[in-house]
């Protein structure tokens, strides 16, 4: 019984690090976008803060959607071989994000293989690696040690 609970507990952490690391995603190129339409931080009245709440979530559910299996691919490896280094998840997020940009998104749209663009879903993949392992990934795999 001590078992079940264990894996239980472990998938919880999983996918609670998994929405974490979406959601940071998220507000990291939401950010980044809204800085490039000319919404900077620094002016007040143009709702730089309000437009960053308002749809970085949607941002996060989009990732979320599209890296779902390649991060189930990446989340299991690290479980099984007990990866827990920041720079693993970080590269695993980078490489996800580059297929993802590169192959999943352009569908047929040009400006979707515009260098800044990849580069954006790139910082944004590191960062949701590193928010994963700031999660979960620090743990991964401890049952087999």
């Amino acid at each position: 019984m001590n078992d079940v609970l264990y894996y239980l507990a472990r998938f919880a952490l999983i996918v609670l690090g998994y929405c974490c690391a979406v959601i940071g995603a998220g507000f990291f190129l939401n950010a980044l976008i809204l800085a490039a339409l000319g919404v900077l931080p620094n002016d007040p009245d143009q709702g730089f803060l309000p437009g960053l709440l308002v749809s970085s979530p949607f941002m996060g559910i989009l990732i979320g959607y599209f890296a779902f299996f390649p991060s189930l691919i990446a989340i299991a490896w690290g479980e099984l071989t007990a990866k827990r280094d920041w720079l693993f998840y970080a590269i695993a997020g980078l490489i996800i994000a580059v297929v993802l940009a590169a192959y999943g998104f352009n569908a047929g749209i040009p400006e979707a293989r515009d260098p800044v663009m990849v580069a954006s879903a790139a910082g944004a993949g590191v960062v949701a690696g590193f928010i994963y392992w700031l999660i979960a990934g620090r743990s991964a795999g401890r049952y087999r040690a």
